[in-house]
């Protein structure tokens, strides 16, 4: 993970998260919806495990 970015949570406490992945030679941006008091952000240099919907 490149970034996190738009870490400020909603009027329910969830935050949405945007975070630029690197891979392979591609960019591209997920968003991450979270509750931050119980599920942490992402942090710069941090795996993360890309899965397709069937999975």
């Amino acid at each position: 993970m490149l970034n996190d970015r738009n870490g400020e949570p909603d009027q329910d406490g969830i935050s949405h998260c945007l975070n630029d992945l690197q891979i392979g030679n591609m960019i591209v941006t997920v968003q991450h919806h979270h509750d931050m008091r119980t599920v942490p952000c992402l942090t710069p240099g941090e795996t993360v495990r890309l899965m397709t919907l069937v999975q």
